[in-house]
């Protein structure tokens, strides 16, 4: 299974461990000051997108296989890992990702299945009805949002 991290993945060393948090959680892997540094191989190995075995690999023995699962089950069990291998969509491309990178680190953070919801959003029709002091603002922000299907009424001619 390829696993990633998701967006606001923070780590640090502390006397217990290594300290984690993310949006809405925070707790401590307890463990030597090793673990530190397999921490900190892991996590930005799963944050471009790995499996375990390229985690173990990554370490160097077999050996650190049980370290790495700790942590990789600690971070799944809070929600911090997307796995990749279970989405419905594929991930969107290097030019639609620089395109709407707040709209995917969103949808990335809270759902399951982010690039299915962002497809979705991005077929969506919205009809925004109203005077153009209200409606073009609205319209601005579903457009970086990624939507795509925007259809604007408003009394105002100019707008």
């Amino acid at each position: 299974m390829t696993l990633r991290a998701r967006p606001h993945l923070h780590y640090a060393p502390v006397s217990e461990g290594v300290y984690f948090n993310g949006p809405r959680t925070q707790f401590v892997i307890s463990g030597p000051q090793l673990l530190y540094r397999v921490a900190d191989i892991c996590v930005p190995l799963l944050e471009a997108g790995t499996t375990e075995d390229e985690l173990v690999t990554a370490l160097g023995s077999e050996r650190a296989r049980p370290v790495v699962r700790r942590i990789v089950d600690e971070l799944r069990a809070r929600g911090l890992l997307l796995d990749l291998d279970a989405l419905t969509v594929p991930e969107p491309s290097a030019e639609i990702r620089a395109r709407y990178p707040e709209a995917l680190a969103h949808l990335e953070t809270e759902c399951a299945d982010p690039y299915a919801v962002f497809q979705r959003l991005r077929t969506t029709e919205v009809l925004l009805c109203g005077p153009a002091d209200a409606v073009l603002p609205a319209a601005r922000g579903l457009h970086r949002a990624g939507v795509t299907g925007l259809t604007l009424a408003t009394p105002d001619p100019d707008a």
